[in-house]
Order: C-alpha cells, then structure tokens, then sequence
C-alpha cells in the first residue's frame, strides 16, 4: 500500500492545464513583440483568449449548484460590457458582420482581452497543481534573461509613434513605450522575488535574486515614476512584510485609489502639477486625457459606454478605461468583483511569507493602474503578467520539489 501511494501521481487539473500553456503563450507573445512577429503574436493571444474561455466556461460549470456574489457580479459585468457592444452597433447594424476583417471581429478580441483577468482571477482560486506556480516562476526567470538580452541591444531605446521627440533616453526594449516595458519588467521584478521565498533551496534563490536585481536595474532605466516607485515599494515589502496585515481595509483602499487618483488629478489639477516627483512634476497631461472622454459626452454613453471610439484604450486610469467603453455599471460591476474575491481571500486564516508578499505586490499593482490602465484592460501579455503574480497569493503550496511548506513555523497567522 505504501509503495501504491509513492507511485500515485495527482493529476493537472483542467485549470493547472489552461494556466501553464497561457504562462506559455505570454512567453511567445512577450519574446514576438520586439521582434515585430506579428503572426506569433497573434497566435498568443488567441491561444491566452481560449484559455479563457475555457476556465470561464468550467468554473461556471463547477459553481452552478453554489453561485455567491462574486459569480453574479462577473455575469452583470459580462452583461454590461455586451450591452454596451450592441449599443455601439444600433447605428451600423450593416457592421454586424463577422468575418475575417471585420471591426466586430476586433471589438471581440477587445473585450475578451478585457475579461482575461477577472477570469484568470478566479481561475487561480481552482488551481491543484504545484507545477502551475512553477511554471510561471521560471518563465518569468526565462524572461528576465530576455529583457536584459534586449536592453543590450541597438534598439533598447527604440521609440516609434506621437511621442518619438520626447522619448530619447528611455528605456523600451523594443516594446510601444518606456511605460509598457516598465509593466512587464514590475510583473517580472515582483515574480522573482516573489520567488526568493517560494523555493527553500539556497540555488534557486540566489538564481532569482540576481536576475531580480538586474531587472530593477532595467525598470530604473525605463524612467517610469510609477514602475520605479511600484518596485521600491515591492522591496520594501519584501522585507517589511510582517509588519504590514493583511485586512479587508487595506485591499479596498487599494482598489479605490484609482477613483480617488482620478478625482484629485480631474479637480486638483493645478495643485497637483506644482509637486515634484522624482525632479518632475507630479501631473503632466493626464487631465487632458480625462477631459477628452467627459468634454463630449452623451448622456447614454454615462451608462453604456462608447465602445467603438474608446475600445478600452490606455487612458491612465483602468476606471477611466473601462468608463468611456462600458459605461459606469462596468466600473460599478467590476470594483464589485474585485471586491468580493479579494476580500475573500485576504479573511485567510494563515499564509506563507511569499503569499504575503505576493498580496501586497497585487495590491501595488492595481495602485499602479491609477496612472497605466494597460495592465488591466489590454488583455493578454499583460493580464497573464499580473496573474503571475496574483497565483503566488492564492496559490498555497505544498513541501515538494523544494517549495515552502505551508506547515512550517514560517505560516503567519492572521
């Protein structure tokens, strides 16, 4: 019987499964971009859009007999979002056509794109497998090699588009921007430190603690405020950790501080652009972003969004965002989800020290969307990068193939 029991191998679940080959998928996607691999791209990102489907499709299928508040919040959000979809049709019901080149194909993508986090989110919550965190742990690693492969090539500080003249000594990485490489760098700078704690072996943390270091170098150079004051921060966590509890108040704070960024920067504009902030005005030009989605506003785009003009653009705010596409029952529905899940998950009773990390870092993350919507509504690379993140919190692993035990006198009780 014992020697039955040592042979016996648990199987991958159908999320563990969904999870590992979109942590794959980020990795085509990430390494393609630079490379101007289109096709590649593509292929990602419909792969990471199936997947998707796939975990939404099988959790609801598992939550049925017990839907809660979080369930019928993401239906009312998935509601919202198409109504506002089939709004933005009424006037163009020729549009209405799906075929390989039509703009409804596009909006499609667009809007699961949206959705890949609040479902991967959820789809985390399920997971089995110890080989799921792993596989985002190491390629994050692959990552990072990757990044500072690119760092040392011509084309590091590659900027083409609106911004060319100003964009000189930024880092990019071949990527659109300095700030969208500064959001993959932050997810793969929190990842691998992240990883320091989740492995007890002292080679894999001395692995990950140099890549670690050599990233944040990288972020530095981005020049991106919010990156860089994101992975200070993340530091500090790493080290400060116990004196930080993890409570229902601080999670709402941070999922209320987009709303109250955009409110000070909207109404308090002038004040806000005399604040120095790393040798440079605290806000630049983002009240003129807001201003273009408010100045013209129709009264039904108030509830239902303009999905075609917006189409979830990175407007520096991710409620801003998701306001001028879906309307205010999106930002209503989805604070609400987050909520509700979060919470959740912060009333554990005990967690590991990585665990710990890993909820301030997703915490700082979602502060980091009061400036950069991109990582939560753009979808695919982006998405999967904060989800490696958010499975090192909700992920609690067992004592094998060298990972924290979560029975060892290192649990932190709540």
């Amino acid at each position: 019987m014992k020697l039955q029991s040592k042979l016996t191998v648990k199987m991958p679940s159908i999320y563990d499964i969904c999870f590992a080959f979109s942590a794959i998928a980020m990795l085509v996607i990430l390494v393609a971009l630079p490379q101007k691999m289109n096709n590649l791209v593509s292929l990602g990102t419909y792969a990471i859009g199936g997947c998707a489907i796939v975990v939404l499709v099988v959790s609801f299928m598992d939550d049925f007999r017990r839907i809660n508040l979080k369930e019928i919040c993401l239906i009312l959000l998935i509601a919202v979002a198409f109504f506002a979809l089939y709004i933005s049709y009424t006037g163009t019901p020729e549009h209405l056509i799906l075929d390989e080149d039509s703009e409804l194909k596009n909006h499609l993508v667009a809007l699961l794109c949206f959705f890949e986090i609040p479902i991967f989110m959820v789809g985390a919550t399920k997971l089995k497998s110890k080989g799921t965190i792993q596989v985002f742990l190491w390629t994050q690693y692959i990552l990072s090699f990757y990044y500072l492969y690119l760092s040392r090539t011509d084309k590091a500080y590659f900027f083409e588009g609106q911004y060319s003249d100003i964009y000189l000594d930024e880092l990019t990485l071949s990527y659109h921007n300095p700030n969208e490489a500064s959001i993959y760098l932050t997810c793969c700078f929190f990842t691998l430190l992240i990883g320091t704690r989740v492995y007890k072996k002292l080679l894999p943390k001395i692995l990950f603690w140099i890549n670690a270091v050599a990233v944040l170098r990288l972020v530095l150079l981005t020049q991106s405020r919010a990156g860089m004051v994101s992975c200070v921060l993340g530091l500090a966590f790493y080290f400060l950790y116990k004196m930080i509890p993890i409570s229902k108040l601080i999670t709402r704070i941070a999922l209320f501080t987009p709303l109250i960024m955009a409110f000070l920067i909207y109404f308090f504009n002038e004040e806000l652009s005399r604040v120095k902030f790393f040798g440079s005005a605290f806000e630049t030009n983002r009240k003129g972003v807001f201003e273009q989605v408010f100045e013209n506003l129709e009264l039904y785009e108030i509830f239902a969004g303009d999905f075609q003009t917006h189409l979830f653009d990175n407007l520096h705010n991710m409620y801003i965002s998701i306001f001028a596409t879906i309307g205010i029952f999106g930002v209503i529905f989805y604070i609400l989800y987050c909520d509700t899940l979060l919470v959740k998950l912060s009333e554990k009773d005990s967690v590991l020290p990585y665990q710990k990390i890993a909820y301030l870092c997703v915490l700082m993350l979602i502060i980091y969307s009061s400036v950069e919507s991109a990582l939560f509504c753009s979808g695919s690379a982006f998405a999967l990068n904060f989800i490696s993140v958010f499975i090192m919190f909700v992920f609690n692993s067992q004592n094998e193939n060298g990972i924290a035990n979560p029975n060892d006198t290192k649990v932190l009780k709540q």
